[in-house]
Formats: structure tokens, sequence, C-alpha cells
């Protein structure tokens, strides 16, 4: 019925006047409480049941010359008024009516008041439908939950990277912006360059005119939804759009296949000390320093699913790193970048590169078990001949592979179909790395040898539930490599920053000073404390204590001759009760 009067009330209204503009009216607003609305024209119904995300077709509204009243109502009572304004028209002049915000902010935390915003000046076709520059491209920001403008940018390969039109806050237009209709628009939205500031949302859409129609148009794109939905009654997610003269439903030009990629420096040379790391033309980690990492980046990509990656040096802009990815959608990733870019100032050199790792964890595989925390181990640790071999013990568990027989720029290898190993976040982990020469479970074939301890317990790090990167880091020897960053192990949690160290802090140093041995042995082992007093608890494998209140003072022998051959565990705790390791300790 509504439908109907719409039809009678546009033919008489054209009888009686002689002036007209044209207007696309648009729902752009994401409040659940009014998915659909009417639209009056000075108390006539122009538009029945008005969806969001969706647009009418331009139409032609006569109007007197005085002031135009525009008026929006719930579909379900058109006594209902959301929003009404009057608007002198111009004669023969194209409008946009966007209606954008949130009417009922129960439920909703970001929230901007509903309205109705009006631009003069839209088109109905390209400026200059000639080619190659035949698309005219609009942008209108009706997002929600950015506390700063958006800038909107793009680039084609027929033109230079160009702005869509100035920044844009919630609620404006952009101005128009010309590009070729047939060949892709790599386009993103930001906040800004900067961290943690930082959104980033590329995407690639084809604008092909033998696919979508779009030579000589002139279209909007549309900012909508919410960037944290389910802050916001799980709404529309942040995404952008676009609609023809036409109208209809809005389109997506994103396909929202994404990424998420924690982007890592463990490079220790100091002419790279800073980097810019970019994605498809825009920045994702700005002036990232060695020894940190960005959180878990959602990196959206096209439908070709490859992303370039190029990495430029934040002090003199030379290019470092200029890659391609192939990404797959909704997979995790590190990027680890590793290695020697100025080979001529240090003895020890591995290559500079990106490492890329797919299948990382953003939490842990079994969150509710004893075993609530993930490892993967990274190596980018430089002046090492052989592979290294990294083992781990913890009371809880037995003795574990974390990493074996790894070289420069590997991850973990699957162990048993796992990538990761798994501890329990609560107890202290002893962690050994040895350059074993490939000789699985012989000697040490070098005098390297790196034993450290680190409390992993989640009241102190909150590392329960959690996945994290291992990474071996730095040099062997740094008097001949630049003074550099010696060999040293830290981790890094899904939300990136500073490295944290994984080995015994200043404090704890006491317990590098105490060596066992024989390991294996048949009856007595030797524990020498070589500066401190410290107290030893021994265990077998499955926790239970087997002696407690060892003192270990200068040479401690422990009689382990009426125990069972096997695996056991020795615990070391300083007389301060401020530092502890675990040793593995072998009984034939």
């Amino acid at each position: 019925m509504k439908l109907k009067l719409l039809v009678l009330f546009i033919s008489c209204i054209q009888l009686g006047y002689s002036q007209t503009a044209k207007i696309q009216f648009i729902h752009n607003a994401p409040d659940i409480s009014i998915e659909e609305v009417d639209v009056y024209i000075d108390g006539n119904l122009i538009i029945d049941n008005l969806n969001f995300k969706t647009g009418s077709a331009f139409l032609d509204i006569p109007f007197n010359g005085d002031q135009t009243q525009i008026v929006i109502t719930r579909s379900t009572d058109e006594n209902d008024v959301l929003v009404s304004r009057e608007h002198m028209l111009i004669d023969q002049e194209n409008y946009y009516v966007v209606i954008d915000g949130i009417y009922d902010a129960g439920g909703y935390e970001d929230a901007e008041p509903f309205d109705m915003y009006i631009y003069e000046g839209a088109r109905l076709e390209s400026i200059n439908p000639e080619p190659y520059f035949d698309l005219d491209v609009m942008v209108h920001n009706g997002s929600l939950g950015f506390d700063t403008t958006l800038i909107v940018e793009g680039c084609q390969i027929l033109a230079a990277p160009v702005g869509f039109g100035s920044p844009v806050s919630f609620s404006e237009y952009s101005g128009y912006s010309t590009w070729a209709s047939n060949e892709d628009i790599a386009c993103v939205a930001r906040t800004s360059y900067s961290v943690p500031d930082f959104f980033y949302f590329p995407y690639s859409f084809p604008l092909a005119s033998e696919n979508l129609g779009l030579e000589n148009q002139a279209i909007i794109m549309l900012l909508s939804g919410f960037r944290d939905p389910e802050s916001n009654n799980d709404g529309e997610p942040f995404n952008a759009w676009y609609l023809t003269p036409e109208g209809g439903d809005f389109v997506l030009l994103s396909e929202q296949r994404s990424a998420n990629i924690q982007f890592v420096h463990n490079s220790p040379d100091a002419s790279v000390s800073e980097v810019i790391v970019y994605v498809d033309e825009m920045i994702v980690a700005d002036n990232l320093s060695y020894k940190n990492g960005t959180s878990f980046l959602n990196v959206p990509f096209g439908p070709d699913n490859i992303v370039n990656i190029y990495i430029v040096d934040s002090n003199t802009g030379d290019l470092l790193i200029n890659t391609f990815v192939d990404l797959i959608d909704q997979e995790n990733y590190y990027m680890v970048i590793d290695g020697i870019f100025d080979t001529d100032t240090y003895t020890d050199v591995e290559p500079f590169g990106l490492h890329t790792y797919i299948g990382a964890q953003l939490e842990a595989s079994a969150p509710e078990s004893d075993l609530d925390l993930d490892i993967l181990v990274h190596h980018g640790a430089i002046g090492l001949d052989h592979t290294l071999d990294v083992q781990g013990t913890q009371v809880l568990t037995s003795p574990l592979e974390i990493g074996r027989l790894l070289s420069f720029s590997d991850y973990s290898e699957e162990v048993d179909g796992y990538p990761y190993s798994r501890w329990a976040s609560q107890s202290d982990i002893a962690i050994e790395i040895g350059d074993y020469g490939g000789n699985i479970g012989g000697d040490l074939l070098s005098e390297f040898s790196f034993n450290f301890n680190f409390g992993l317990y989640s009241e102190d790090l909150g590392l329960e539930n959690q996945a994290i990167l291992m990474l071996l880091s730095g040099f062997e020897d740094p008097t001949v490599n630049n003074d550099g960053q010696p060999f040293d192990v830290f981790y890094l949690t899904p939300e990136g920053g500073a490295f944290k160290s994984a080995t015994l802090g200043v404090d704890d140093l006491v317990l590098q000073e105490v060596s066992i041995y024989p390991n294996p042995t048949r009856d007595i082992l030797t524990v020498q404390a070589y500066s401190t007093q410290a107290i030893g608890v021994l265990y077998d494998v499955t926790g239970r204590v087997i002696h407690e209140n060892i003192v270990l003072q200068d040479e401690t022998a422990i009689d382990m001759s009426i125990l069972t051959s096997g695996v056991y565990f020795l615990k070391i705790i300083d007389q301060n009760n401020n530092a502890s390791t675990v040793r593995r300790i072998i009984k034939k």
C-alpha cells in the first residue's frame, strides 16, 4: 500500500513544482533498533523500508524554492521521527543524503549521534568518461569506534598513490578522486602511521569494467560498521563498501580475506637498529626497533592472496628487504627479521632477510589443561658453526625437545605432528641449548653450552594460556662483532613489544656457577657451587620428591646408587629463595 502511495505522490508533485533536485538516500547506521527506516519529503512518503546497507537510486525531488523538510522515521511507526532536517535545495543539483550513527545507545560502547548528512555536488557519472581515468570515487565515513580521522588512500598501476580526498572524520565526505575502471585499486584506510594508534585495513577490489560495469561511473565508497563489534551488540564489523547511482545493496569492496602477522626485529646489526615495515605500500610497523615485535596485525589481502612486504631503514630510508608473500585466509604468521645487512662491519655474518612461519598461535592449544603454555623456538643467533638443540625439563613433564637441530633462521619443527612444545605456565622450565653438530643425543662437540632458567609463573608474568615465541638472538662472540648483543634467549608474547629475557637475570647469575657431574651417573652425583650456598630438591619424573633440603655448598655428593635407572630432576634454589634452576639428571 505504501508503495502505491509513493508512486502517486511522485506523479502529483512533479506536476506542481518547477524545480527539481536529484537525491540518493543511503542507510549507513548500524543500529539494530533501526534496521529499516522510511523517508519523507515535506510530509510525503518517498522511500518505504530503506534497509541498513542499502541506498535508493537518485530520485527526482521537486520543490518550490523554500526550505525542504527531510524526515526519517521508523518503518514500523510513521509518527516515530528519528531525525528531521530542513535544507535549501538547489535546482538541478545532485545530493547524497546518508544516515549514520546510533539512535538507541543501549549495548553500544562506541556510539556517534544518529543523524543525516547531506552532500551537495554528487555525480551520476564520471566527470571525465574518456579512458583511462573514467571512474570517480567519493568516500563517506560512517564507521564507529575510531578516535581520530580516517585517511583513505589508494594506488593503481596507471596512477601514482593518491588520496581519496582529505582525512574524513565520522559523518564526513572526502570529495572525488579519479581512477581507471578496468584496473584493480589497492586501497587502505588508516588512522595514523604511529603505533599503537595504528589501524591497518588494506584491501584490493577489482573494478574491472567487464565484470562490474563501472566504466564512466561515479560511485560513493562507504566506510561502515564498528572497529570493535564485540563491544557493540556484535554489530557490523568495520569494512568498506560502494554504491552506484542506481542504488540497491551496498557492494563489498573487500572479500574480508585476512591473515594475522607478528613482525619481529631480531637482527643485531647496529646499522639497521630501527626499520619501517610496509605491506602493499602502507606502513604496518613504524620504527620497529631491534629486540621488539609488533602485536599480531590483521592484514587483509586481495583475491590473488599475495602481499608485497618491504622493509626500509628508519634513518636512511634505504630499502633493506623487498619480497612477496603468499598468504592463506585466516592463518597466523610470524615474520622475523634476522641476519646482518652491513657485512663489512661484522666477522660473523648470516644473510639479512625476513623469515616466515605459518601456523603461529595466538593462545595455548590446551588452555584448560595443566600444560597451558606453548613455546615455539626461532634461531636467529649468529656465530655458531653447528645446528643448535634446544631441550627443556620441568617437574610436571618429561624432558621435551623444544627445537631439534635448528640452523640459522629455522623455526622449531614438528614433534609428533605438533611444532610447539607444551608446558605448565606456573612451574619453572629449565632450558638447555647445546651445539651438538648434528650428533643427536651425543656429547657437546664444542665448548659452547648455555644453561639457563626462567620462571614462567602466571602470577608474575601472566603467561597462563599463552603461546610464545622463543628467540635465540645475538652473537656467540660479540668482541669480534662490533661489540654487539651477546648470545641470549628471549621470548615474545602475541601482544608484542620489547623482547623479554628468558635467561637468568643479574641477581640470579650465582646459579650459573653450579656444576653437576658426572651426568649421566651410576652412583655418586657431584654438585659444585662455586660462590654461593643453595638448596637442592631431587624429583623423579612423576614429580615425587626423592630428597629435599640438600645443602649445596662447595662440592656436595648425592648418592644415586640406590635409585632405579631413569630420568630425575634436581631443582636448585639459591639461599635467598629468589632464583632457581632445574637440571635434568640421568641415572644409568
